[in-house]
């Protein structure tokens, strides 16, 4: 069977909410593949695979440089007749390197996990030496590690050889491939509800002691997290609002100033769910005739109250057959880009005349008296 990497997205059907849910499933036995060095930072060598990684996910290997003597790498024919197996190396010191030398194979995430299962094989070939992690961490953006925990799965004391705890001790060449698997209730154990974005299979305490480790066949099924059931929408709308002219009529036409009052309100729902605070309007103003402007709210003024209704007073001059266009623009507090759009319209006219229009006169058919007979 052709061995290989392969990163599947499985949608489900979430019950409760009626949305399809991605699992990410990776199944991982280094198959025609081989580790390149990339760089070191902070005492660790950095190794990355050939080939290119699943969507959704990126692996590397991390291990320690003080101490060590072979590098881990891939070897295309493994102990005991497996093939294409990491090899995790060895140190250059006898004994009691516990975390003085160590190797990761990390698993990261593009997106935040909540849940997950893991499977690996395992064969330790050193009289003494190597411990088995599994970690779940969150990195930030920078790489800082936000949180993490882990469980012990694996310690050489338990491998039949001249120094292991099980009686009786046996030999070294009685050691066998062992499997490990991780439920869903075992890595909640773990992360205790917390989001992780990276699965790291750690060995520690490698020594040169008679031989090295292997790690294969990893298989992890990770579920996304569900997204904030409190985070907001995509923000692409204006604010609401509503604008009036009282009196929008002036009469008689005598090229006087009439004030007329100009009232109505302006605020975004969401911009305030967002804010917690005011009514959602970074600007509002008020434009006359597409040229004069009257400001409601900009970073020095404000005349809009708590909920963003308004009341202005403006001179219309009284002209013959004049009409006022009256428009109100505002804009949202929305921090990727505020939405700045017009929000209503109305307009105030000084007609040429008020008196009514003449009433059409509908004739009127003379009824004809009907004879009895």
């Amino acid at each position: 069977m052709r061995k290989s990497m392969i990163a599947l997205c499985v949608f489900t059907l979430l019950a409760s909410f009626g949305a399809a849910r991605a699992e990410l499933t990776i199944q991982d036995d280094f198959a025609n593949t081989a580790l390149v060095l990339k760089g070191s930072a902070s005492g660790m060598n950095i190794y990355e695979f050939q080939g290119q990684p699943p969507a959704g996910v990126s692996r590397k290997v991390l291990a320690t440089n003080r101490l060590m003597r072979t590098a881990p790498g891939v070897s295309a024919s493994g102990p005991l007749s497996q093939p294409w197996v990491l090899s995790t190396g060895d140190s250059t010191m006898f004994r009691d390197v516990h975390w003085n030398h160590y190797v990761d194979l990390r698993y990261t995430f593009d997106d935040l996990m909540d849940a997950a299962s893991v499977k690996l094989k395992y064969l330790n070939t050193r009289a003494c030496g190597g411990f088995l992690h599994v970690f779940f961490a969150q990195y930030d953006d920078a790489g800082r590690v936000l949180w993490e925990g882990y469980k012990l799965i694996e310690g050489w004391g338990s491998f039949p050889g001249p120094y292991s705890d099980l009686r009786p001790r046996g030999n070294l060449s009685d050691r066998t491939w062992r499997s490990y698997a991780l439920s869903l209730a075992d890595v909640q154990a773990i992360t205790q509800g917390r989001k992780f974005n990276a699965i790291t299979i750690r060995e520690t305490d490698i020594t040169s002691e008679q031989g090295t480790a292997y790690i294969d066949d990893v298989e992890i099924v990770a579920h996304p997290a569900d997204e904030d059931p409190c985070a907001f929408p995509e923000d692409t709308l204006p604010p609401a609002g509503t604008i009036h002219a009282h009196n929008n009529l002036i009469w008689p036409p005598n090229n006087k100033l009439v004030p007329v009052e100009l009232s109505g309100y302006v605020r975004d729902e969401l911009s305030m769910a967002r804010d917690k605070k005011g009514n959602g309007v970074s600007s509002a103003y008020i434009l006359i005739n597409g040229t004069e402007k009257i400001v409601l709210k900009n970073a020095s003024k404000n005349l809009l109250d708590a909920k963003g209704f308004f009341k202005v007073v403006y001179r219309f001059k009284a002209v013959k057959n004049a009409m006022y266009s009256i428009e109100l623009f505002a804009a949202d507090t929305n921090p990727d880009g505020s939405n700045d759009e017009l929000i209503d319209s109305t307009y105030v006219q000084v007609p040429a005349n008020m008196s009514p229009a003449p009433q059409e006169k509908i004739p009127v058919t003379p009824s004809v008296p009907v004879k009895k007979k």
